[in-house]
């Protein structure tokens, strides 16, 4: 699942622990990343997925649920 995917490359890239995070997980809010933790998860998410994500769509996202539908759209 997509979703699954996403919970640990966060976790991996922040430092987080996994069962603090939900799809509903407001990325920026609740998991305080600085620009550069934005930008390494940006090209994780893009090598990951294989799906090229504009810095326009990923300001728009809030949520994993955010993310993971971008994703699915460009798979």
């Amino acid at each position: 699942m997509i979703e699954d995917q996403i919970k640990k490359i966060i976790c991996r890239q922040l430092g987080v622990s996994e069962d603090k995070i939900t799809s509903n997980t407001n990325i920026v809010e609740e998991l305080h990343p600085d620009s550069l933790d934005i930008t390494e998860l940006l090209l994780e998410m893009e090598q990951e997925f294989q799906v090229a994500i504009e810095d326009d769509e990923f300001e728009k996202v809030i949520t994993i649920n955010d993310l993971a539908k971008i994703i699915k759209e460009k798979q």
